[in-house]
């Protein structure tokens, strides 16, 4: 099977798990946009609007928008920072936390399954696969945006 192949079926396995639990038991009840930005949030680190915003290349009036429209929903709140009282920190509250660990269990599975498997030396070559395909993207993204 070539790189593109094994990309490819890996990019539809993560769709359709998505799509999947979206319409299973898990995140049911909101939509798939909403979602998006639950990622956002979870996964980044120290999320703010307008680090989103950035991240996405969109306003920060847009991404303030849907953040209320998180918090409003309970999915989200809102963390002012100690040091700078004007920034507000996002998280994921733990009723979606609750539905992320259903939503993620492939990928939890998967890490499982690659650390028993493997040897560190290959888990590592494949931490640095993983961080070149990141940087791919965010590069993509950043010359495509620079293009328009």
């Amino acid at each position: 099977m070539s790189l593109e192949d094994s990309m490819d079926r890996f990019w539809y396995e993560i769709t359709v798990n998505q799509l999947r639990n979206q319409q299973g038991k898990c995140m049911k009840d909101i939509s798939f946009n909403t979602s998006m930005y639950l990622d956002l949030v979870k996964f980044r680190g120290t999320a703010t609007v307008s680090s989103i915003a950035e991240d996405l290349d969109i306003s920060k009036a847009a991404v303030t928008m849907k953040v209320n429209e998180l918090v409003k929903q309970g999915l989200v709140k809102k963390i002012q920072s100690e040091e700078d009282k004007r920034i507000n920190y996002l998280e994921v509250t733990g009723i979606a936390s609750e539905d992320y660990e259903i939503y993620y269990r492939p990928l939890r599975y998967a890490i499982e399954t690659i650390e028993k498997k493997y040897t560190q030396e290959k888990i590592d070559v494949f931490c640095e696969v993983l961080e070149t395909l990141n940087d791919c993207f965010q590069n993509c993204n950043k010359t495509h945006s620079e293009e328009l």
